[in-house]
């Protein structure tokens, strides 16, 4: 994780195609943040200072394929 950047690259190429699954991305306090999916913004979020260890739970999107996340501080 850089100072205003995470990303994670989910390689799903050998899921069993019945799989479904979940990713928690961390976030970063007292910030607003978006939330990216292979390039395309899917979230905006505004994270105050009093949240504790703050996280962005999404499903994947079925059918499970391999996705690049990115949470960008802004």
């Amino acid at each position: 994780m850089t100072m205003n950047r995470f990303t994670l690259k989910l390689n799903l190429d050998y899921a069993n195609e019945d799989a479904i699954g979940r990713v928690e991305l961390p976030l970063f306090t007292d910030s607003n943040v978006n939330i990216k999916i292979d390039g395309t913004i899917v979230a905006r979020l505004n994270i105050s200072n009093e949240e504790f260890n703050p996280r962005h739970i999404m499903f994947i999107p079925i059918p499970l394929r391999s996705h690049t996340y990115v949470v960008e501080k802004q």
